[in-house]
């Protein structure tokens, strides 16, 4: 699917991304782009008024080797090149590898990974100093028949929330979407178990015998299977959408792997979890897992386990992992293999999804928040845990002596 951002959108251009002090250009033929004045909050084909999968040649300049956002450039980069097109990579001739400056190795891992293997690389030059790695599109970044307005929501529910999932429906009806289906995991919500709409779809639900757990893994993955269409949208049933979240989506536009929104609760008041990163190893003892700002983005960001959005073709050869259940990190697992298998998760902050309940943190999203009155509380809740585990420690032993 072609997708013209808005009227008058070049097409058949050679982009040049460069890092370099220069003002970015246009001489009819050629858009240099400074990758320093970038606003990361949208696409660069939404950014600079380019159609999407029309450009006939992208350079990249020395930027993919040292640049934090590699992922996000390489994922721009696709959107913008058209079938057939040319990708020039100018780097640094370099073959040790490392995270402060990537080797060549890892540059053509990257490519390959992250765009599922629909380039082939067509020449490799090097002076010593200088290299040229270049690459031609064989297939387009989007499948046939993925259109932004063909839907699958999935709703996990354990039949407690009916109510809730009512009006989570509803939500979705509201929004006036051309294709869709909702599926439920879970009891049917409606009274008698009977429903007059035949977008609405009740699947078996996945019970355990003697387990506590709750299976959210394996509900996830049923949805997953049964949806028919490749934008899926998967929640708990606590999620609401806010009667502008298609129209919104919209003018972000179709091209996503993993999409976050923000999330917000009845009052508006940001859940900080709907943008984080999330370290690994979980025991590096001088990392934090933190909120990020929404022009933030990192290696280690996760999907927040309420509510994403995905690409059904790229995640359902991994799905969730079966033998992690509710409150397990099953969704900080999910992003970190995601994340190995080239998946951007990103972040549509022009848009947002209401929670009706809350689990975690709420507060302002500002710069001082986040930046500084978090690092405190961190501080904080490092000294409360070593005290907390001293007097359990001391509490424990005790009660052998009595």
């Amino acid at each position: 699917m072609k997708v013209t951002n808005k009227k008058g959108a070049l097409k058949n251009k050679h982009i040049v991304l460069t890092s370099g002090n220069y003002h970015s250009f246009y001489d009819g033929e050629t858009i240099q782009i400074n990758i320093k004045k970038n606003n990361w909050s949208q696409l660069f084909y939404n950014q600079y008024n380019l159609e999407a999968e029309s450009q006939k040649k992208i350079t990249v300049e020395f930027l993919l080797q040292s640049h934090k956002f590699i992922l996000r450039i390489i994922k721009n980069i696709d959107v913008l090149l058209k079938v057939g097109g040319e990708l020039d990579l100018v780097l640094l001739d370099n073959r040790s590898h490392s995270k402060s400056y990537r080797s060549i190795s890892q540059i053509k891992h990257a490519i390959s990974i992250s765009t599922n293997g629909r380039y082939i690389c067509s020449s490799f030059k090097s002076d010593g100093l200088v290299a040229t790695l270049s690459y031609l599109k064989k297939s387009a970044t989007l499948l046939s028949n993925d259109l932004v307005n063909r839907w699958s929501f999935g709703i996990v529910s354990n039949g407690v929330k009916n109510n809730w999932v009512l009006e989570q429906i509803k939500s979705i009806l509201d929004q006036n979407i051309a294709d869709f289906e909702i599926i439920i995991c879970g009891p049917s919500p409606f009274e008698g178990g009977v429903h007059f709409n035949d977008r609405v779809k009740i699947i078996n639900d996945f019970k355990l015998e003697e387990d506590i757990r709750a299976p959210i893994s394996h509900k996830k993955n049923l949805i997953i299977k049964e949806a028919q269409y490749n934008n899926l949208c998967i929640m708990h049933d606590r999620i609401i959408l806010p009667k502008s979240w298609f129209n919104n989506l919209k003018k972000y536009g179709n091209y996503f792997d993993i999409l976050s929104l923000r999330i917000v609760n009845q009052n508006n008041e940001r859940i900080l979890v709907d943008w984080m990163t999330f370290c690994s190893p979980l025991a590096s003892l001088y990392r934090r897992n933190r909120a990020l700002m929404y022009d933030e983005w990192d290696d280690e960001v996760i999907v927040p386990g309420a509510v994403f959005i995905a690409k059904k073709n790229l995640i359902e050869g991994f799905m969730f992992d079966e033998r992690l259940y509710w409150d397990e990190m099953e969704d900080i697992y999910f992003s970190k293999i995601a994340h190995l298998r080239g998946l951007l998760i990103d972040i549509d902050c022009g848009n947002h999804f209401i929670t009706k309940e809350v689990r975690q943190f709420s507060q302002s999203s500002g710069w001082v928040n986040l930046k500084i009155f978090s690092i405190i509380l961190w501080i904080k809740s490092v000294v409360l845990i070593s005290l907390r585990l001293k007097r359990s420690k001391k509490r424990y032993y005790k009660s052998y002596e009595l």
